[in-house]
Protein backbone atom coordinates (compact mmCIF):
# COMPACT_ATOMS: atom_id res chain seq x y z
CA UNK A 1 0.00 0.00 0.00
CA UNK A 2 1.77 3.15 -1.14
CA UNK A 3 1.76 7.03 0.50
CA UNK A 4 -0.87 9.37 -0.49
CA UNK A 5 0.45 11.63 -3.74
CA UNK A 6 0.41 14.46 -1.19
CA UNK A 7 2.64 13.09 1.73
CA UNK A 8 1.69 12.84 5.04
CA UNK A 9 3.45 13.57 8.36
CA UNK A 10 3.00 11.99 11.58
CA UNK A 11 3.28 14.71 13.75
CA UNK A 12 4.14 13.09 17.15
CA UNK A 13 3.33 9.87 19.28
CA UNK A 14 -0.34 9.51 20.99
CA UNK A 15 -0.25 10.45 24.25
CA UNK A 16 -1.32 7.11 25.61
CA UNK A 17 1.53 5.13 23.76
CA UNK A 18 4.28 3.69 26.59
CA UNK A 19 7.62 2.75 26.68
CA UNK A 20 8.04 -1.11 27.33
CA UNK A 21 11.52 -1.54 27.53
CA UNK A 22 13.43 1.87 27.08
CA UNK A 23 13.76 4.46 29.67
CA UNK A 24 12.32 7.15 27.25
CA UNK A 25 10.18 7.50 23.99
CA UNK A 26 12.22 8.60 21.15
CA UNK A 27 10.35 11.70 19.73
CA UNK A 28 9.16 11.85 16.03
CA UNK A 29 10.65 15.15 15.62
CA UNK A 30 14.40 13.72 17.24
CA UNK A 31 14.39 11.03 14.53
CA UNK A 32 14.33 13.41 11.92
CA UNK A 33 17.33 12.16 9.58
CA UNK A 34 16.46 8.80 9.68
CA UNK A 35 14.47 6.43 7.78
CA UNK A 36 11.92 5.15 10.48
CA UNK A 37 10.49 1.72 10.16
CA UNK A 38 6.99 1.41 12.33
CA UNK A 39 5.96 -1.95 12.48
CA UNK A 40 2.56 -2.92 14.53
CA UNK A 41 2.61 -6.63 15.90
CA UNK A 42 1.14 -8.64 18.93
CA UNK A 43 3.54 -11.36 20.61
CA UNK A 44 0.79 -13.66 20.37
CA UNK A 45 0.26 -14.00 16.74
CA UNK A 46 2.09 -16.12 14.56
CA UNK A 47 2.45 -14.10 11.23
CA UNK A 48 3.76 -11.24 13.58
CA UNK A 49 6.67 -13.66 14.77
CA UNK A 50 7.46 -14.06 11.22
CA UNK A 51 7.61 -10.39 10.76
CA UNK A 52 10.43 -9.86 13.74
CA UNK A 53 12.45 -12.78 11.90
CA UNK A 54 12.41 -10.92 8.49
CA UNK A 55 13.34 -7.62 10.36
CA UNK A 56 16.12 -8.90 11.85
CA UNK A 57 18.44 -9.23 9.17
CA UNK A 58 16.96 -5.34 8.00
CA UNK A 59 17.98 -4.29 11.02
CA UNK A 60 21.43 -5.21 11.17
CA UNK A 61 21.54 -3.88 7.45
CA UNK A 62 20.62 -0.74 8.51
CA UNK A 63 22.49 -0.14 12.07
CA UNK A 64 22.67 4.02 11.94
CA UNK A 65 20.55 4.88 8.79
CA UNK A 66 17.20 3.12 9.82
CA UNK A 67 15.37 3.36 13.04
CA UNK A 68 13.72 0.47 13.91
CA UNK A 69 10.52 1.01 16.79
CA UNK A 70 8.14 -1.51 17.11
CA UNK A 71 4.37 -0.59 18.12
CA UNK A 72 2.49 -4.04 20.10
CA UNK A 73 -1.17 -3.79 19.76
CA UNK A 74 -2.72 -6.15 22.01
CA UNK A 75 -5.46 -8.70 21.06
CA UNK A 76 -6.73 -10.09 24.56
CA UNK A 77 -7.18 -8.59 27.84
CA UNK A 78 -3.95 -10.16 29.37
CA UNK A 79 -1.52 -8.26 26.46
CA UNK A 80 -3.06 -4.50 27.65
CA UNK A 81 -0.47 -4.23 30.42
CA UNK A 82 3.43 -3.58 30.02
CA UNK A 83 4.59 -6.27 31.96
CA UNK A 84 3.02 -8.65 29.78
CA UNK A 85 4.69 -7.09 26.37
CA UNK A 86 8.04 -6.67 28.31
CA UNK A 87 8.05 -10.64 28.39
CA UNK A 88 6.98 -11.20 25.15
CA UNK A 89 9.65 -8.70 23.94
CA UNK A 90 12.64 -10.44 26.07
CA UNK A 91 11.33 -13.44 24.74
CA UNK A 92 12.03 -12.46 20.86
CA UNK A 93 15.66 -11.09 22.18
CA UNK A 94 14.40 -7.75 20.93
CA UNK A 95 17.30 -4.52 21.11
CA UNK A 96 15.15 -1.63 19.92
CA UNK A 97 12.44 0.64 21.18
CA UNK A 98 9.16 -0.77 21.53
CA UNK A 99 5.97 0.58 22.31
CA UNK A 100 2.68 -0.24 23.66
CA UNK A 101 0.06 1.24 21.82
CA UNK A 102 -2.88 -0.59 24.40
CA UNK A 103 -5.66 1.69 23.55
CA UNK A 104 -4.79 0.75 19.73
CA UNK A 105 -5.15 4.27 19.00
CA UNK A 106 -1.86 4.75 16.49
CA UNK A 107 -3.03 1.53 14.94
CA UNK A 108 -6.81 2.99 14.17
CA UNK A 109 -4.82 6.17 13.19
CA UNK A 110 -3.59 4.89 10.04
CA UNK A 111 -6.25 2.88 9.74
CA UNK A 112 -4.05 -0.78 9.11
CA UNK A 113 -5.85 -3.98 7.71
CA UNK A 114 -4.56 -6.15 10.05
CA UNK A 115 -1.68 -7.36 12.23
CA UNK A 116 0.98 -7.26 11.38
CA UNK A 117 1.65 -3.91 9.25
CA UNK A 118 4.89 -2.24 8.34
CA UNK A 119 5.03 2.19 8.36
CA UNK A 120 7.63 3.81 6.44
CA UNK A 121 8.82 6.93 7.05
CA UNK A 122 11.24 9.14 5.39
CA UNK A 123 14.09 11.24 6.61
CA UNK A 124 11.88 14.36 6.76
CA UNK A 125 9.25 12.63 9.14
CA UNK A 126 6.47 11.85 5.61
CA UNK A 127 4.88 8.29 5.21
CA UNK A 128 6.41 6.73 2.28
CA UNK A 129 4.37 3.24 2.43
CA UNK A 130 2.50 1.21 4.15
CA UNK A 131 3.41 -2.31 3.80
CA UNK A 132 0.84 -5.16 5.72
CA UNK A 133 1.52 -8.71 5.97
CA UNK A 134 4.53 -10.24 6.47
CA UNK A 135 6.82 -11.21 3.37
CA UNK A 136 7.88 -8.32 1.93
CA UNK A 137 11.58 -8.06 3.60
CA UNK A 138 13.04 -7.53 -0.10
CA UNK A 139 10.22 -4.06 -0.43
CA UNK A 140 11.24 -2.48 2.37
CA UNK A 141 14.73 -3.28 2.17
CA UNK A 142 14.71 -1.43 -1.35
CA UNK A 143 12.72 0.99 -0.15
CA UNK A 144 15.16 1.90 3.36
CA UNK A 145 18.02 1.93 0.48
CA UNK A 146 16.31 4.27 -1.68
CA UNK A 147 14.83 6.60 1.27
CA UNK A 148 18.19 6.23 2.76
CA UNK A 149 20.14 7.56 -0.29
CA UNK A 150 17.99 9.88 -1.22
CA UNK A 151 18.43 11.78 2.75
CA UNK A 152 21.86 11.81 2.14
CA UNK A 153 21.66 13.90 -1.48
CA UNK A 154 19.58 15.79 0.96
CA UNK A 155 22.40 16.77 2.72
CA UNK A 156 19.44 16.08 5.84
CA UNK A 157 20.79 12.72 7.16
CA UNK A 158 21.92 12.52 10.42
CA UNK A 159 23.29 9.05 11.62
CA UNK A 160 22.20 8.42 15.22
CA UNK A 161 21.01 5.18 17.31
CA UNK A 162 18.14 4.79 19.45
CA UNK A 163 17.69 4.46 23.32
CA UNK A 164 18.85 1.16 24.29
CA UNK A 165 16.73 -1.25 25.90
CA UNK A 166 17.35 -1.45 29.75
CA UNK A 167 14.97 -4.39 31.12
CA UNK A 168 16.22 -7.57 31.07
CA UNK A 169 14.57 -10.38 32.68
CA UNK A 170 16.06 -11.50 36.17
CA UNK A 171 19.18 -14.60 35.89
CA UNK A 172 17.57 -17.77 36.63
CA UNK A 173 18.48 -21.50 36.33
CA UNK A 174 16.14 -21.36 32.97
CA UNK A 175 15.09 -18.88 30.78
CA UNK A 176 11.26 -18.75 29.36
CA UNK A 177 10.67 -22.87 29.69
CA UNK A 178 7.84 -24.07 27.54
CA UNK A 179 7.80 -27.65 25.65
CA UNK A 180 7.74 -31.17 28.35
CA UNK A 181 8.24 -34.62 27.88
CA UNK A 182 8.61 -37.30 30.06
CA UNK A 183 10.16 -41.00 29.61
CA UNK A 184 10.02 -43.28 31.92
CA UNK A 185 12.39 -42.11 33.98
CA UNK A 186 13.44 -38.81 32.54
CA UNK A 187 11.99 -35.27 32.18
CA UNK A 188 12.42 -33.19 29.43
CA UNK A 189 12.19 -29.23 29.24
CA UNK A 190 12.45 -26.89 26.31
CA UNK A 191 15.20 -24.26 28.04
CA UNK A 192 13.82 -22.19 24.87
CA UNK A 193 15.66 -18.54 25.80
CA UNK A 194 19.09 -20.43 26.27
CA UNK A 195 18.56 -22.48 23.24
CA UNK A 196 18.74 -26.15 24.37
CA UNK A 197 16.86 -28.85 25.85
CA UNK A 198 17.82 -30.39 29.40
CA UNK A 199 16.96 -33.69 30.34
CA UNK A 200 16.31 -33.98 34.10
CA UNK A 201 15.27 -36.83 36.69
CA UNK A 202 11.95 -36.51 38.00
CA UNK A 203 13.51 -34.85 41.40
CA UNK A 204 15.12 -31.90 39.06
CA UNK A 205 18.57 -33.36 38.32
CA UNK A 206 20.14 -32.46 35.08
CA UNK A 207 21.81 -35.06 33.27
CA UNK A 208 22.38 -33.99 29.98
CA UNK A 209 22.25 -31.18 27.75
CA UNK A 210 21.44 -30.98 24.19
CA UNK A 211 22.26 -27.72 22.60
CA UNK A 212 25.33 -25.57 22.94
CA UNK A 213 22.95 -22.25 24.40
CA UNK A 214 24.24 -20.18 21.41
CA UNK A 215 21.58 -19.95 18.64
CA UNK A 216 22.18 -21.72 15.16
CA UNK A 217 21.19 -24.77 13.01
CA UNK A 218 24.05 -27.97 13.30
CA UNK A 219 23.92 -31.05 13.77
CA UNK A 220 26.16 -32.89 16.79
CA UNK A 221 26.31 -34.78 20.43
CA UNK A 222 24.14 -33.71 22.79
CA UNK A 223 25.65 -29.96 24.23
CA UNK A 224 27.62 -29.95 20.31
CA UNK A 225 24.55 -29.25 18.28
CA UNK A 226 22.80 -25.52 17.81
CA UNK A 227 19.69 -25.10 18.54
CA UNK A 228 17.23 -21.56 18.27
CA UNK A 229 13.80 -20.91 20.56
CA UNK A 230 12.68 -24.74 20.50
CA UNK A 231 9.55 -25.13 21.69
CA UNK A 232 7.66 -28.48 21.92
CA UNK A 233 8.86 -31.89 22.66
CA UNK A 234 7.66 -35.34 22.37
CA UNK A 235 9.04 -38.90 23.51
CA UNK A 236 8.94 -42.21 21.76
CA UNK A 237 11.02 -44.82 22.35
CA UNK A 238 14.34 -44.11 23.11
CA UNK A 239 13.60 -40.87 20.61
CA UNK A 240 12.83 -37.54 22.00
CA UNK A 241 11.49 -34.99 19.25
CA UNK A 242 12.15 -31.20 19.67
CA UNK A 243 10.33 -28.90 17.36
CA UNK A 244 12.64 -26.10 17.11
CA UNK A 245 10.86 -23.56 15.95
CA UNK A 246 13.33 -20.31 15.81
CA UNK A 247 15.28 -22.60 13.10
CA UNK A 248 11.74 -24.39 11.56
CA UNK A 249 12.99 -27.64 11.76
CA UNK A 250 12.45 -30.45 13.69
CA UNK A 251 15.24 -32.72 15.39
CA UNK A 252 15.45 -35.94 16.51
CA UNK A 253 17.88 -37.11 19.58
CA UNK A 254 18.92 -40.81 19.37
CA UNK A 255 19.10 -40.93 23.52
CA UNK A 256 20.89 -43.66 23.73
CA UNK A 257 23.94 -41.59 21.64
CA UNK A 258 22.78 -38.26 22.43
CA UNK A 259 22.96 -37.88 18.81
CA UNK A 260 20.71 -34.77 17.98
CA UNK A 261 19.94 -34.61 14.01
CA UNK A 262 17.57 -32.60 11.68
CA UNK A 263 14.80 -34.61 10.72
CA UNK A 264 12.14 -32.69 8.73
CA UNK A 265 12.46 -29.00 7.31
CA UNK A 266 14.91 -27.12 5.19
CA UNK A 267 15.67 -24.12 8.13
CA UNK A 268 13.74 -21.81 5.89
CA UNK A 269 10.09 -20.56 6.62
CA UNK A 270 7.32 -21.41 4.20
CA UNK A 271 3.65 -20.70 3.74
CA UNK A 272 2.59 -23.53 1.28
CA UNK A 273 -0.11 -25.33 2.94
CA UNK A 274 0.47 -28.42 0.69
CA UNK A 275 4.03 -28.31 -0.74
CA UNK A 276 4.92 -30.51 -3.44
CA UNK A 277 8.27 -32.45 -2.04
CA UNK A 278 7.96 -35.37 -0.45
CA UNK A 279 11.69 -35.39 1.22
CA UNK A 280 11.27 -34.21 4.77
CA UNK A 281 14.37 -32.44 5.43
CA UNK A 282 13.47 -30.30 1.97
CA UNK A 283 10.25 -28.98 3.35
CA UNK A 284 10.11 -25.43 4.30
CA UNK A 285 8.00 -25.47 8.04
CA UNK A 286 6.00 -22.36 9.46
CA UNK A 287 6.32 -22.10 12.93
CA UNK A 288 6.02 -25.57 13.94
CA UNK A 289 4.76 -25.64 17.84
CA UNK A 290 3.30 -28.60 19.01
CA UNK A 291 4.32 -32.20 18.64
CA UNK A 292 2.49 -35.73 19.52
CA UNK A 293 3.24 -39.06 18.22
CA UNK A 294 0.71 -41.70 17.42
CA UNK A 295 0.26 -45.22 15.65
CA UNK A 296 3.87 -44.57 14.56
CA UNK A 297 3.13 -41.20 12.77
CA UNK A 298 4.62 -37.64 14.21
CA UNK A 299 2.03 -35.38 14.11
CA UNK A 300 3.03 -31.16 14.08
CA UNK A 301 1.23 -28.53 14.77
CA UNK A 302 2.07 -26.05 12.10
CA UNK A 303 0.61 -22.65 13.46
CA UNK A 304 1.97 -20.44 10.67
CA UNK A 305 -0.50 -22.21 8.15
CA UNK A 306 -3.21 -23.06 10.40
CA UNK A 307 -2.90 -26.75 10.13
CA UNK A 308 -2.01 -30.53 11.44
CA UNK A 309 1.26 -32.40 9.67
CA UNK A 310 1.81 -35.84 9.88
CA UNK A 311 5.12 -37.98 9.39
CA UNK A 312 5.76 -41.40 9.34
CA UNK A 313 8.18 -42.73 11.49
CA UNK A 314 10.69 -45.74 10.98
CA UNK A 315 14.58 -46.84 9.85
CA UNK A 316 14.01 -44.70 6.55
CA UNK A 317 13.38 -41.16 6.17
CA UNK A 318 10.02 -39.19 7.39
CA UNK A 319 7.45 -39.43 4.98
CA UNK A 320 4.84 -36.55 4.60
CA UNK A 321 1.58 -37.27 5.23
CA UNK A 322 -1.95 -35.52 4.19
CA UNK A 323 -2.34 -32.21 6.22
CA UNK A 324 -5.43 -31.84 8.77
CA UNK A 325 -6.64 -28.39 7.81
CA UNK A 326 -7.52 -26.56 4.78
CA UNK A 327 -4.74 -23.99 5.48
CA UNK A 328 -6.86 -21.50 6.75
CA UNK A 329 -7.70 -19.68 9.70
CA UNK A 330 -10.97 -20.78 10.91
CA UNK A 331 -12.53 -23.46 12.71
CA UNK A 332 -14.29 -25.82 10.59
CA UNK A 333 -15.11 -29.31 11.64
CA UNK A 334 -15.09 -32.11 8.71
CA UNK A 335 -12.29 -34.11 6.94
CA UNK A 336 -8.91 -33.30 6.46
CA UNK A 337 -9.37 -30.33 3.48
CA UNK A 338 -12.57 -29.14 4.79
CA UNK A 339 -11.18 -28.52 8.35
CA UNK A 340 -9.67 -25.58 9.69
CA UNK A 341 -7.95 -24.64 12.42
CA UNK A 342 -6.70 -21.08 14.13
CA UNK A 343 -3.23 -21.09 15.22
CA UNK A 344 -2.65 -24.46 16.83
CA UNK A 345 -0.40 -24.85 19.26
CA UNK A 346 -0.33 -27.79 21.29
CA UNK A 347 -1.12 -31.78 20.89
CA UNK A 348 -1.47 -34.64 22.45
CA UNK A 349 -2.46 -38.18 21.43
CA UNK A 350 -4.43 -40.73 23.18
CA UNK A 351 -4.67 -43.97 20.85
CA UNK A 352 -6.56 -43.36 18.70
CA UNK A 353 -7.05 -39.34 18.85
CA UNK A 354 -4.76 -36.40 18.61
CA UNK A 355 -5.94 -32.96 20.56
CA UNK A 356 -5.52 -29.73 19.14
CA UNK A 357 -5.47 -26.58 21.31
CA UNK A 358 -6.37 -23.76 18.68
CA UNK A 359 -4.05 -20.98 21.08
CA UNK A 360 -5.57 -18.28 19.17
CA UNK A 361 -9.57 -19.15 19.76
CA UNK A 362 -9.22 -20.67 22.85
CA UNK A 363 -11.02 -23.76 21.18
CA UNK A 364 -10.13 -27.75 21.54
CA UNK A 365 -10.48 -29.76 19.01
CA UNK A 366 -9.93 -33.81 17.96
CA UNK A 367 -8.90 -35.42 14.83
CA UNK A 368 -10.12 -38.72 14.66
CA UNK A 369 -7.22 -41.26 13.62
CA UNK A 370 -9.18 -43.77 11.89
CA UNK A 371 -10.64 -41.57 9.08
CA UNK A 372 -9.23 -38.10 10.06
CA UNK A 373 -12.14 -35.86 11.12
CA UNK A 374 -12.23 -33.35 13.13
CA UNK A 375 -14.84 -32.11 15.82
CA UNK A 376 -14.43 -29.38 18.14
CA UNK A 377 -14.93 -30.66 21.95
CA UNK A 378 -14.85 -27.17 23.26
CA UNK A 379 -15.87 -24.13 20.81
CA UNK A 380 -13.62 -20.89 21.31
CA UNK A 381 -14.07 -17.44 19.83
CA UNK A 382 -11.23 -14.95 18.71
CA UNK A 383 -12.88 -11.99 19.47
CA UNK A 384 -14.60 -13.25 22.70
CA UNK A 385 -11.56 -14.93 25.05
CA UNK A 386 -12.75 -15.16 28.60
CA UNK A 387 -12.22 -17.10 31.13
CA UNK A 388 -15.39 -19.90 32.09
CA UNK A 389 -15.70 -23.56 33.04
CA UNK A 390 -18.26 -25.58 31.49
CA UNK A 391 -18.81 -27.87 28.15
CA UNK A 392 -18.66 -26.32 24.77
CA UNK A 393 -20.67 -23.38 24.31
CA UNK A 394 -19.68 -22.02 27.82
CA UNK A 395 -16.60 -22.91 28.58
CA UNK A 396 -13.69 -19.58 27.44
CA UNK A 397 -9.89 -19.93 27.64
CA UNK A 398 -7.51 -16.76 26.75
CA UNK A 399 -4.63 -17.90 24.81
CA UNK A 400 -4.00 -21.57 25.93
CA UNK A 401 -0.63 -22.63 24.90
CA UNK A 402 -0.47 -26.46 26.58
CA UNK A 403 -1.64 -29.62 26.60
CA UNK A 404 -0.96 -33.35 27.93
CA UNK A 405 -3.02 -36.32 27.64
CA UNK A 406 -3.59 -38.41 31.32
CA UNK A 407 -4.67 -42.10 30.05
CA UNK A 408 -5.05 -42.85 33.96
CA UNK A 409 -7.62 -40.27 34.02
CA UNK A 410 -8.96 -40.55 31.20
CA UNK A 411 -8.40 -36.16 30.74
CA UNK A 412 -6.60 -33.71 29.52
CA UNK A 413 -4.74 -31.24 31.37
CA UNK A 414 -4.91 -27.79 29.90
CA UNK A 415 -2.50 -24.68 30.50
CA UNK A 416 -4.79 -22.30 30.07
CA UNK A 417 -2.05 -19.20 29.84
CA UNK A 418 -3.42 -15.89 29.66
CA UNK A 419 -5.76 -16.58 32.56
CA UNK A 420 -3.15 -17.63 34.59
CA UNK A 421 -4.97 -21.28 35.27
CA UNK A 422 -4.24 -24.54 34.93
CA UNK A 423 -7.63 -27.06 33.96
CA UNK A 424 -8.86 -30.05 33.08
CA UNK A 425 -11.19 -31.11 30.59
CA UNK A 426 -12.80 -34.61 30.91
CA UNK A 427 -13.16 -36.49 27.82
CA UNK A 428 -16.55 -38.90 29.24
CA UNK A 429 -18.05 -35.65 30.30
CA UNK A 430 -17.03 -33.47 28.05
CA UNK A 431 -16.66 -30.70 30.52
CA UNK A 432 -13.79 -27.86 31.09
CA UNK A 433 -13.00 -27.37 35.21
CA UNK A 434 -10.28 -25.14 36.84
CA UNK A 435 -8.54 -26.44 39.15
CA UNK A 436 -8.13 -24.59 42.86
CA UNK A 437 -4.81 -23.88 43.56
CA UNK A 438 -3.20 -21.00 45.60
CA UNK A 439 -0.94 -20.35 42.57
CA UNK A 440 -1.40 -17.40 39.94
CA UNK A 441 0.61 -19.02 36.94
CA UNK A 442 2.60 -16.70 34.60
CA UNK A 443 1.73 -17.45 30.61
CA UNK A 444 2.69 -21.21 31.17
CA UNK A 445 3.53 -22.66 28.10
CA UNK A 446 4.45 -26.60 29.13
CA UNK A 447 2.76 -30.02 30.69
CA UNK A 448 3.67 -32.98 31.13
CA UNK A 449 2.75 -35.93 33.51
CA UNK A 450 5.75 -38.66 34.70
CA UNK A 451 6.64 -39.81 37.76
CA UNK A 452 3.26 -39.69 39.32
CA UNK A 453 2.82 -35.58 38.98
CA UNK A 454 2.25 -33.34 36.63
CA UNK A 455 5.23 -30.75 35.96
CA UNK A 456 4.17 -27.57 34.66
CA UNK A 457 6.37 -25.01 32.85
CA UNK A 458 5.39 -21.79 34.06
CA UNK A 459 7.29 -19.70 31.37
CA UNK A 460 7.03 -16.14 32.09
CA UNK A 461 8.28 -16.83 35.78
CA UNK A 462 10.80 -19.25 34.42
CA UNK A 463 10.43 -21.58 36.90
CA UNK A 464 9.33 -25.22 36.47
CA UNK A 465 6.47 -26.77 38.87
CA UNK A 466 5.49 -30.22 40.31
CA UNK A 467 1.98 -30.83 41.12
CA UNK A 468 1.62 -34.20 42.95
CA UNK A 469 -1.23 -35.99 41.51
CA UNK A 470 -1.75 -38.31 44.60
CA UNK A 471 -1.56 -35.42 47.30
CA UNK A 472 -2.59 -31.96 45.05
CA UNK A 473 0.12 -30.62 46.70
CA UNK A 474 2.01 -28.20 44.22
CA UNK A 475 5.81 -27.20 44.66
CA UNK A 476 8.95 -25.33 42.50
CA UNK A 477 11.33 -28.06 40.66
CA UNK A 478 14.89 -26.67 41.80
CA UNK A 479 17.17 -27.97 39.28
CA UNK A 480 20.71 -29.02 40.53
CA UNK A 481 23.69 -30.03 38.38
CA UNK A 482 24.71 -34.35 38.23
CA UNK A 483 27.25 -35.20 40.03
Amino acid sequence: MSAPDNPLYLPEWPEALGSVNTDEIPTLAELRGRVVLLYFWNGSLVHARALLAELKPIEARFPDGLALIGIHVPRYPAEVGDAMVLKHVNRNYLRHTILNDSRQRLYRAFGLPGLPACVLLDARGRIHGIYPGEGRSNELELANDALILAARDARIFVPASTPAPRRPEPKAALSFPCGLATSEQRLYIADSGRNRVLECTFDGVVTRRFGCGNAGLWDGIAHECGMQLPQALCVAGDRLYVADTGNQVIRRVHLISGQVETMIGNGHAGREPRPHLCEARELPLSFPLGLATAQDRLYLAMSGTHQIWSFGLGLNAAQFGVPSGSGKAGSDDGYADQASFCEPQALAASRDTVYVLDSASGALRAIRLADGIVSTLLAGHLHDPDDADGISGTARMQYPRALTFDAQRNVLWIADSYNGKLKVYSIVKRELKTLALNYRFSNPGGLAIGGGALFIADTDAHELLRLDLKTGRMARLNLTDAA
